[in-house]
């Protein structure tokens, strides 16, 4: 049973103009946490830096989303889509999440994650994608399609 909406954490809003960073590794582990990433969230640096990228993971966002999230980084390809990022009260906080494989200077590669305010218009059609992916049926096929046709940048940023 789901509780009221009333003794949920609120969500958080990134900041106009704010940017997140982290740094993950090739095992989906955080190597660095910008302090901006931190105080959005409400964790410490200390307290995600080698944690899997899953903690960061809301429970509403599909594992599906995740999973092509890493086929397209083990493929070479940046990803760039709306993420629902958890909180440590247990709140939540959308971004719109760039992920890119980069080569470091020691030729080592690391994937680098820059998250900024999302626009509203991609807050709700990321919430009825997810939602319908959720329920898993096919709905969440027609879901997007739907919010391609609608508003062609609802989920290609």
């Amino acid at each position: 049973m789901t509780p009221p909406a009333s003794l949920l954490p609120a969500a958080r809003e990134i900041e106009r103009g704010t940017i997140l960073v982290l740094t993950l590794d090739l095992r989906q582990r955080i190597r660095y946490c910008s302090p901006a990433m931190a105080q959005a969230t409400g964790f410490a640096p200390h307290e995600l830096v080698r944690e899997p990228l899953q903690r960061l993971r809301h429970p509403d966002m599909p594992m599906r989303v995740m999973r092509e999230l890493w086929e397209a980084l083990e493929a070479g390809v940046a990803w760039v889509a709306p993420f629902k990022l958890a909180c440590k009260d247990g709140g939540h906080c959308w971004a719109r999440a760039s992920f890119a494989p980069v080569v470091d200077r020691h030729g080592g590669l690391s994937i680098v994650v820059v998250l900024t305010r999302p626009g509203a218009i991609h807050v709700r059609g990321a919430e009825a994608l997810y939602a319908a992916m959720r329920n898993r049926t096919t709905a969440w096929l027609e879901t997007l399609a739907a919010h391609r046709r609608e508003l062609p940048d609802v989920l290609r940023w």
